[in-house]
């Protein structure tokens, strides 16, 4: 069974076929001495959760809208329990898993169906709130479609790299596959450690078609992929594999040759 990719390994594919078949078919275990990393994995935790203060929470705390005063109820369309703010006018998703299937229709996490798979960071739908209050008093059960205005979805970016559109623009296929009644969506990168934003950029459902067929592209590399070929770059450095797997088979003790065949 192949497993399904997720933004993370397809840009490992791209940086190096070598350490993906090490860290993805090999399943090698290798912690990245990386206080960067220690750092991002901490931060979004701490961010979901409202731990502890620190201003590049606040920030991300000031960028969503943090208040603690919300009412629970059960929208049909998300199908399961989430918080509306009473103070707000939006629900919120925070650290949401989701996957797509080759049909692009959402399934399980870990449904064998999969293909492709991520972690929202923070969501917002939009609501009209005063058409809501008006119809929510005695309903357990809402049906989003009939208050809904617009998304924003949102990315932290720990380190100082300032990240592109195609990691949101791929998570943004889940929103159009789960709520069939999107027209668009608006994404947003939020850099915490120099408490920056980027420009906000909108995804509309007619570009849905070319942002799946690329991201089916990318897949289609990786799972057709025979023989997995070492790329030297600068970014060899910071390889988790690079001082115990690496550097053993270039010197010929481990595999002959500079690549690696998938078995199957």
């Amino acid at each position: 069974m192949l497993r399904p990719e997720s933004f993370t390994s397809i840009g490992v594919f791209k940086q190096c076929p070598k350490r993906y078949y090490y860290k993805y078919i090999k399943s090698l275990k290798r912690e990245l001495e990386n206080e960067k990393i220690k750092k991002g994995r901490e931060f979004h935790k701490n961010v979901c959760e409202g731990k502890k203060s620190s201003d590049e929470l606040d920030f991300a705390y000031q960028i969503k809208g943090v208040d603690r005063k919300k009412t629970s109820w059960f929208v049909k369309d998300v199908g399961k329990l989430v918080y509306l703010r009473k103070d707000k006018n939006f629900i919120e998703f925070n650290e949401a898993r989701f996957a797509l299937n080759y049909k692009m229709q959402v399934v399980e996490y870990c449904d064998p169906r999969a293909i492709f798979r991520g972690v929202v960071d923070h969501a917002k739908i939009f609501l009209e709130k005063e058409k809501l209050i008006r119809e929510i008093e005695g309903k357990k059960e809402l049906l989003l479609e009939n208050f809904f205005k617009n998304v924003e979805l949102l990315d932290w970016k720990t380190g100082k790299n300032k990240g592109g559109h195609i990691q949101l623009n791929y998570y943004a296929l889940f929103f159009f596959a789960q709520f069939s009644f999107l027209d668009k969506i608006s994404c947003k990168n939020v850099y915490v450690s120099c408490q920056e934003t980027s420009p906000s950029w909108v995804i509309k459902r007619k570009q849905i078609e070319k942002i799946w067929l690329k991201l089916k592209g990318e897949i289609k590399k990786i799972r057709e992929c025979r023989k997995f070929v070492k790329k030297t770059s600068p970014l060899c450095a910071f390889c988790e594999y690079k001082k115990d797997v690496c550097n053993k088979e270039l010197l010929g003790k481990k595999v002959e040759g500079l690549f690696v065949e998938r078995k199957n």
